[in-house]
């Protein structure tokens, strides 16, 4: 992941993987992932409904494509009890 400098970018990353997940972490996997508690998530979906507004789209974009790159799916995390 991108070594951020800017605590926009920073607090929206954490945010994000501090609330979900690679669905390899624990997602039902029967030839694919089940998704048993919604999902997949997308990062730009998500950033944009947090943040959208608040910071800019250009670093919502930024975030979200470095999330991307590293999982092309996420489910919410679950350690969080839903």
């Amino acid at each position: 992941m991108e070594d951020y400098n800017d605590p926009q970018m920073i607090e929206m990353r954490d945010r994000f993987l501090s609330r979900y997940e690679e669905p390899v972490m624990g997602t039902p996997y029967e030839g694919e992932h089940v998704y048993v508690d919604g999902g997949p998530y997308d990062p730009t979906e998500v950033l944009q409904e947090e943040f959208g507004g608040k910071y800019g789209d250009d670093k919502i974009a930024r975030v979200a494509a470095d999330l991307t790159a590293r999982s092309g799916e996420w489910v919410k995390r679950q350690d969080l009890g839903r």
